[in-house]
Parts: structure tokens; C-alpha cells; sequence
């Protein structure tokens, strides 16, 4: 993968890019002052790598390989939009592999009930406060849920026995995100010992 063109998209949209408020082509519409777009962020990132990096042009000549990922929150972000990314570049002679750094995220509380929330009722909230209804409608996790349940389909502990483009999961022991909030602590360095 020496001669791979490479793409950072930072995490930075402050909703696990699946915020969908406004719709693809409006900023308009925000919740609590905040502007959620992250699907427009990762869909505009695609378009460039498409059009502009060349992806599809390159398709033409020989098959492509996309790996598309990102590490801890990066990598449940990537693993709400890897379907749909392997089927927008299906038709351009290209496949897409997923890999997914310390993305196992479980439904669990904290250890230390009065210190935080837990990582699946995060996920819940921002499915409610996003728009990220677009992310689940219609797959097969939604048909296994009723409506009230329907953000489970964003959790990884259920979201990736779903998922048909092939992926890489890398669980790291030692996460401190993750181990930070199942833990009930802020930082959980130095503590892992």
C-alpha cells in the first residue's frame, strides 16, 4: 500500500459523523446551537476522493482497493458509513475493506455507577439528537428492533454482525477512551497497571 493515496478525515464533527440535520445540501437547520453534518462530511470526503483524487478514473484501468477505517470513536464512526461506501463504489471497479481499531464499544454501564454515562446510552443520545435515523432505516439490524430500540443499530456490540463489507477489527486491552467511561473515570492512565 506504498503508493495508496491516503485520506484523514479528522475526527472533528463532534457528532461520530452521522449527524444528518438539514440534509445533504442545507446548514441551516441545528439543535442547542450546533450544527450536526457529519454524513455530509464524510459523503463530500468521498465525492473528492472520487472525482478529485481520482479514484474513479484510476477504477478504470485496474480494480481499486479502498480500506476505510479510523482508530477508537474514528472507527465506530467508519463503520456506520462502510456499507454505503462499498455500494457507491461497487459500480467504479472497487472494493472497499474495512479496518477498525479498538471500535468495540459495548452497552454496558460504568463500573462506578455515579461517574458518567455509559458509552451505548452516548450512542442513544446522539442517534436522538442528530438525525442519525438515515444510518439505520431500512437495514437489517432495523428490522430486529422496534422503534424505540432502533439506536442499538449504531452500537457496535450489535451494529457489526451486520455489516456486509468485509472488515479488520483490532480490540486494543487498553483503550483509554472506552476503558475511561466503562470505568467511570475521566482519565484512566497511569490506573492500568
Amino acid at each position: 500500500m506504498w503508493d495508496a493515496n491516503k485520506v484523514l478525515l479528522h475526527h472533528c464533527s463532534s457528532d461520530f459523523f452521522m449527524g444528518g440535520l438539514g440534509g445533504p445540501d442545507k446548514a441551516e437547520t441545528y439543535k442547542n446551537g450546533w450544527y450536526y453534518r457529519g454524513q455530509n462530511a464524510v459523503n463530500a470526503m468521498m465525492k473528492h476522493v472520487m472525482y478529485k483524487q481520482g479514484l474513479v478514473e484510476q477504477a478504470q484501468h485496474e480494480q481499486q482497493l479502498v480500506v476505510f477505517g479510523g482508530l477508537s470513536a474514528g472507527a465506530v464512526a467508519a463503520s456506520y458509513h462502510i456499507d454505503n461506501i462499498a455500494q457507491t463504489l461497487k459500480p467504479f471497479n472497487s472494493k472497499v475493506l474495512g479496518f477498525f481499531d479498538s471500535a468495540l464499544y459495548f452497552n454496558t454501564p460504568p463500573l462506578r455507577q455515579n461517574n458518567g454515562t455509559a458509552l451505548g446510552e452516548r450512542i442513544k443520545s446522539a442517534y436522538q439528537n442528530f438525525n442519525a435515523t438515515a444510518l439505520v432505516a431500512g437495514t437489517e439490524c432495523s428490522k430486529d428492533y422496534d422503534q424505540a430500540n432502533q439506536w442499538k443499530c449504531l452500537v457496535p456490540e450489535y451494529r457489526f454482525k451486520y455489516l456486509k463489507t468485509p472488515f479488520v477489527l483490532i480490540t486494543d486491552q487498553f483503550d483509554d477512551y472506552h476503558l475511561g467511561i466503562d470505568m467511570g473515570e475521566v482519565n484512566v492512565r497511569g490506573n492500568l497497571t
